[in-house]
């Protein structure tokens, strides 16, 4: 690019004043180099919407497309943009193939990017203790179900144990207080996204035997009167 200042004072004559100044300025192709940036790739996610940074040279059109299965379709793209600016893109669940296209000079550029949006909570139930569940053991060997893969923290007061969620099946053996108290159990899972599933139990720990008296009745009764003749099975008066 050739820059050019050309002046003429207010001077009459035949030949006016004229000053002309001139400067090459060369404008590497580096600048029109674009640049996607998303630590998003290639991860999973629970959030509906990414951001990636872009990175444009001078007066660079440029858009963003999502794969449908059967071809991408432009969420969002503008005619001429320049510098850095951030770009929303919105996902839909499971996963995404995202495309960002930029023109630089005579040049294409593609951006192939690739998320997965996972917004479901882990899933995790406890079997055992059951709702509710009265108790005088000393220890509770909770079970339970739970996602395959997972880390699973089951959890009483400050006690915590973590486990691997081996085959769908989810254990650990709980010590329990000495004081009579009616504690919560508490399963707990988080998966790659961050998504966290859960699950409790009340336990009511009773270590009173309940109340009871037994006494004997004792009836005030008279005396049973002799069988005879006319009466030969009386009964007696009692109270």
């Amino acid at each position: 690019h050739q820059l050019c200042i050309l002046a003429t004072d207010l001077s009459l004559g035949p030949d006016p004043n004229v000053a002309l100044n001139c400067t090459d300025v060369y404008l590497t192709p580096d600048a029109y180099l674009p640049t996607v940036t998303a630590a998003w790739n290639y991860q999973i996610v629970n959030t509906p919407t990414v951001f990636a940074d872009l990175h444009l040279g001078p007066e660079q059109s440029w858009s963003s497309s999502l794969w449908d299965g059967t071809a991408y379709v432009v969420q969002d793209g503008a005619e001429l943009s320049s510098g850095d600016f951030v770009v929303g893109v919105d996902l839909e669940e499971g996963v995404n193939q995202i495309r960002f296209e930029i023109e630089a000079l005579e040049r294409m550029y593609l951006f192939d990017l690739t998320v997965t949006l996972d917004t479901r909570a882990p899933l995790i139930a406890i079997t055992s203790p059951a709702a509710e569940t009265h108790t005088s053991l000393r220890n509770w060997e909770v079970t339970g179900t739970c996602e395959m893969g997972l880390e699973v923290t089951i959890s009483l007061h400050l006690e915590q144990q973590t486990n691997g969620c081996e085959k769908g099946d989810m254990e650990a053996d709980l010590l329990l207080p000495d004081e009579e108290t009616t504690d919560e159990i508490r399963a707990e899972a988080v998966d790659a996204a961050g998504n966290r599933g859960g699950d409790t139990r009340l336990l009511v720990v009773d270590r009173t035997a309940p109340r009871a008296a037994l006494s004997w009745d004792e009836p005030d009764c008279e005396d049973q009167p002799p069988a005879t003749l006319f009466e030969p099975e009386p009964v007696a008066r009692c109270t």
